[in-house]
């Protein structure tokens, strides 16, 4: 199966999204500034996931997770949500959400607008 690494993989659909390709197979690289138990119990539950914690705003932390993963495709599912978080820090909040993007796809030798 692919080699799949998943941003935002402690979140409600990163999670998700881990949990449905480690089943079917795939081998996982989940990504997130935070771990949660939920994230750790996936890799308990499943050899082919791993969790690699970093921040998706810090391009070293990206370009050190996909030169070390060399995975098949990134599912890009990190975002700051909450009115509240986003209120609290909107500084973050566009360097997670719209900066992010840039970030993750140019590694991947894509364009920002998935072209």
């Amino acid at each position: 199966m692919a080699r799949i690494v998943v941003t935002g993989a402690n979140g409600f659909i990163g999670l998700a999204l881990v949990q449905a390709l480690a089943a079917r197979g795939d081998e996982v690289v989940g990504f997130d500034i935070v771990t949660g138990p939920a994230l750790h119990a996936l890799c308990g539950r499943y050899a082919n996931v791993r969790v690699v914690p970093g921040d998706i705003s810090e391009w070293h932390h990206v370009a050190n997770l996909l030169r070390d993963a060399r995975p098949d495709a990134v599912l890009h599912c990190a975002a700051v949500v909450g009115v509240i978080a986003c209120v609290d820090a909107p500084f973050a909040t566009m360097r997670v959400n719209i900066g992010a993007r840039s970030i993750c796809s140019k590694p991947c030798g894509c364009s920002a607008s998935g072209a």
